[in-house]
């Protein structure tokens, strides 16, 4: 009784160790791929179903680009709202017709990045959120930014 106490107490140990370096693992690894200055583009996804883009070359992770109705200021002030309202969120960065956001799981603190380019020349609103860390995100990113459209189109 007394090692099967001990084992279990060593487990749980061991499991709060690792989901405090997972937290603190994904709180400070920024990607590379983000947007280093206002003209680059969107960066591709990986060969990994963590991503999704409307850059994307791969048409897993392809999503289409928003119809930007409006002002590059009043799309990106409406898309500033709808990205602080939802869940985990964090704005980063908010420039020009550019957003960066952070988005931190409740339970294990995964971050995901979520890039917003409104290309006023196309009328397009582009978008890539993916990942930091893992393999399959069981489709949390997509369904971030299908959200993101939705909330923009009754907005």
């Amino acid at each position: 009784m007394k090692l099967k106490r001990k084992i279990l107490v060593v487990m749980l140990a061991c499991m709060s160790l690792v989901w405090c370096g997972v937290r603190w693992g994904n709180a400070r690894s920024v990607p590379s791929s983000l947007r280093s200055s206002p003209n680059d583009e969107l960066a591709d996804c990986p060969n990994s179903p963590n991503c999704v883009s409307t850059s994307s070359s791969q048409l897993e992770s392809k999503i289409e680009p928003m119809a930007l109705r409006e002002s590059v200021k009043d799309a990106k002030y409406k898309l500033e709202d709808i990205i602080r309202h939802m869940s985990g969120s964090r704005i980063i960065l908010s420039q020009d017709g550019y957003l960066h956001a952070e988005f931190r799981s409740r339970i294990f603190g995964f971050v995901d990045d979520l890039e917003i380019f409104i290309d006023n020349e196309q009328q397009l609103i582009l978008m890539r959120s993916a990942s930091r860390v893992g393999y399959s995100d069981l489709g949390v990113n997509r369904n971030r930014c299908e959200e993101i459209r939705r909330r923009y189109a009754s907005f």
